[in-house]
């Protein structure tokens, strides 16, 4: 242990509130010897707390021991942002932003090595309560989780850089809610739907590729003609529209804005995929593209799905305002026009499709999340498997003529 006073100058010697601490660092034999030092600003007695903390978590680590870094978080942030932030589109689209309005504002100005767990628990809470921008109520559950994910993503890089010896983040355990299986309709729902829009453009063939073809919404509202091969009868997804009123210089560069909304590459790797259209995707696309020829704004436009008005991609609110209609006609409780893509898995695993194929269909980027989201369906779809293998069983013995028990 070792605390030297510093004074500066003109300051009184039994007043000083500047210390040099230095520690010997634990090493492996045959190894130099390390040292580290810090200049602590504080009273002599703070600085011993200061010094035995450091000693604890020294001693604690071992060999192992990185010293933290005294690197703002605002600093590493934008290393981290232009080195080693993932680069798929959503994260592209989301991960500048997020730091810039939950994370820097409240812990940008501090040091990695104070970025305590307490300290990080404190700001999730905070972030918990604050209010909304416009509107009442206040952040949901969903964009914390996106804040936090952000934050845990680059504090994990500064541990793999050796700036600090482990993520304080990994030590904030908080509630997990209970997941809610996902919402979808029955397959009846699907026909009473289809007979109640078939003939409203462009909507009627939207909603059917939506329950179909499980797109998402960007998705659909990018579908270029190009896209569809009606000789194949295959549908290629590869964009996606996005509606974000901050967008980046990045986003900007790699995608293209046209009509203020921005067609980007799909959500991740594994969302571009080229789909087997249904028969009745078929028919309602060749009926679509009748119809696309006759509206005299949409006979040059590449786009599946434009506005008969304007030739330009429909927007999300038009889409909505549009579902509610659907949703009356057709006499279906309502849910978000997201659950016809939950629709689509959910028929296909009653269908008995595996949950490889069911994932590939749809373009998650991990089996796991498949898994996840359809979890309550896998459960009951294993109880039929085992009922169907149990019944080809007895129906072979049967063929054979041996008896069931022995």
């Amino acid at each position: 242990m070792n605390i030297e006073p510093r004074p500066q100058k003109g300051e009184r010697p039994d007043r000083v509130k500047t210390h040099r601490l230095t520690w010997d660092l634990p090493r492996k034999p045959h190894e130099r010897r390390k040292r580290r030092r810090e200049t602590f600003h504080g009273t002599k007695t703070e600085a011993q707390a200061r010094w035995l903390d450091v000693e604890a978590e020294i001693n604690k680590a071992g060999p192992g021991y990185v010293a933290p870094s005294q690197q703002p978080l605002n600093d590493w942030l934008d290393t981290w942002l232009q080195k080693y932030a993932p680069q798929g589109a959503r994260v592209r689209a989301d991960y500048p932003w997020l730091p810039d309005r939950y994370v820097r504002p409240d812990l940008g100005t501090i040091p990695l090595r104070d970025l305590t767990a307490a300290r990080l628990r404190e700001w999730i809470d905070a972030l918990s309560r604050r209010p909304l921008a416009r509107g009442e109520g206040v952040l949901s559950a969903r964009t914390v989780d996106l804040a936090r994910a952000v934050l845990r993503s680059a504090l994990s890089e500064a541990v793999r850089q050796d700036l600090i010896p482990m993520n304080p983040l990994t030590k904030v355990r908080l509630a997990q809610p209970r997941s809610q299986p996902v919402t979808s309709y029955e397959l009846s729902d699907m026909l009473a739907l289809w007979e109640a829009t078939r003939d409203d453009h462009p909507w009627g063939t939207f909603w059917l590729l939506a329950w179909q073809g499980g797109f998402r919404l960007g998705e659909l509202l990018a579908l270029q003609w190009q896209d569809w091969d009606p000789d194949a009868g295959t549908i290629q997804v590869v964009r996606q529209l996005q509606e974000r009123h901050e967008k980046s210089p990045a986003d900007v560069k790699r995608g293209s804005l046209i009509h203020g909304r921005m067609i980007d590459l799909p959500k991740s790797h594994a969302s571009y995929r080229t789909l087997r259209a249904t028969p009745d995707m078929m028919l309602a696309l060749v009926a679509h593209r009748e119809w696309v020829l006759r509206q005299p704004k949409l006979q040059d436009t590449p786009w599946v799905f434009a506005s008969p008005r304007t030739g330009h991609p429909l927007w999300r609110n038009k889409v909505y305002q549009a579902w509610h209609r659907a949703v009356v006609a057709a006499n279906l409780s309502y849910q978000r026009p997201h659950a016809l893509r939950h629709t689509c898995g959910s028929l296909l695993i009653q269908s008995g499709a595996d949950i490889t194929t069911v994932s590939q269909f749809l373009g998650h980027e991990s089996i796991t999340i498949t898994a996840r989201v359809y979890a309550h369906l896998l459960r009951q779809t294993k109880e039929l498997t085992v009922a169907r293998f149990a019944s080809m069983i007895e129906e072979a013995k049967e063929a054979r003529g041996s008896p069931s028990d022995h």
